[in-house]
C-alpha cells in the first residue's frame, strides 16, 4: 500500500506540504470557530445544506427587499409586517441616511453571514448578520423545521453603523 506524500486531505493542493504546514494542518481536535461579540459563534457545522439554501434564499429576497417572496408561516405573518416596519422606520435613525429607494437591480444589503444554530425538535433559531454600506442589521431568525422550512418569527437584534 503506497502512500501519496505530496497530498494530504486536511490540506489544500495548492499549498506545498512542509512540517510546519503539517502541524498546524491536523490536531485531531475539533476545530475552534471565532466568537463575535454580541452575535455568537460562527460554527455553521449545524447548518444543513438543504437549510443554506432556505437561509441564502431568504437573506437574497430581504437584500433585494422583496418581503413577499419570503417563506413564512402564515400564522407568523405580523412578525414580517413588523420586521419590515421596524427596517424601513429606523433606517434613518440607526444609520443617519433615508431608506434606500429599491428598484430592480438594487439591494439593500450587499451581503451576509451566519452564526451557529441552536436546534431544538421543530424549531431552529439562528443568528444572521447583514451588511450594507452603512452598517449591519443583526437578526434572529426563529425557523420552523417541522415540514419544510418556514419562517416563525424574525427579530432584529442589533444595528450598528459603520
Amino acid at each position: 500500500l503506497l502512500f501519496n506524500l505530496k497530498k494530504n486531505q486536511s490540506v489544500s493542493e495548492k499549498i506545498f506540504l512542509e512540517p510546519v504546514v503539517m502541524i498546524s494542518a491536523n490536531t485531531g481536535k475539533n476545530p475552534i470557530y471565532p466568537i463575535l461579540e454580541d452575535f455568537g459563534s460562527l460554527d455553521t457545522s449545524g447548518i444543513t445544506k438543504e437549510l443554506r439554501v432556505f437561509l441564502d434564499e431568504f437573506c437574497n429576497n430581504v437584500a433585494s427587499w422583496k418581503t413577499d417572496a419570503l417563506n413564512i408561516k402564515s400564522s407568523s405573518l405580523f412578525s414580517l409586517i413588523l420586521f419590515k416596519y421596524d427596517l424601513e422606520s429606523k433606517w434613518s435613525e440607526n444609520f443617519g441616511v433615508s431608506f434606500p429607494e429599491i428598484n430592480e437591480d438594487s439591494k439593500i444589503f450587499d451581503s451576509w453571514f451566519y452564526g451557529e444554530p441552536f436546534i431544538n425538535d421543530n424549531e431552529i433559531q439562528l443568528p444572521v448578520r447583514l451588511i450594507c454600506s452603512s452598517g449591519i442589521v443583526d437578526l434572529k431568525l426563529f425557523i420552523d423545521s417541522s415540514e419544510n422550512f418556514k419562517i416563525d418569527g424574525i427579530q432584529i437584534i442589533k444595528w450598528e453603523k459603520k
